[in-house]
């Protein structure tokens, strides 16, 4: 439940912009006048979405929020996103892969 609150509040009713939109400004005037909630993110699309939540909930969500002996034991395999029925990515990876999850 926690951590479906969080990806609800960065993502429900949220316009999500590359941090190199040429057009950032203009979405930080839109979130200034209250017009737009902005999220925003190195990369979009379902891959790029897929591996920074797989990272963020990895590297970030179960350390901080239950610990490091539970982040010893717990771990997401996999982070599925889907933008339409027929447009979806998802994430896969093993703690064992010993992946740097900061990169």
């Amino acid at each position: 439940k926690e951590l479906k609150a969080v990806l609800e509040s960065q993502f429900d009713h949220t316009l999500l912009v590359a941090e190199d939109d040429p057009e950032l400004e203009t979405y930080k005037l839109l979130q200034a006048k209250n017009l737009a909630k902005l999220t925003i993110l190195p990369k979009l699309g379902c891959e790029g979405l897929a591996d920074q939540l797989y990272k963020f909930v990895n590297g970030v969500y179960i350390p901080d929020n239950w610990g490091p002996g539970e982040a010893d034991r717990l771990w997401c395999y996999r982070v599925e996103v889907r933008e339409t029925q027929s447009n979806m990515a998802y994430r896969e990876g093993h703690r064992e892969w010993n992946e740097d999850l900061f990169e």
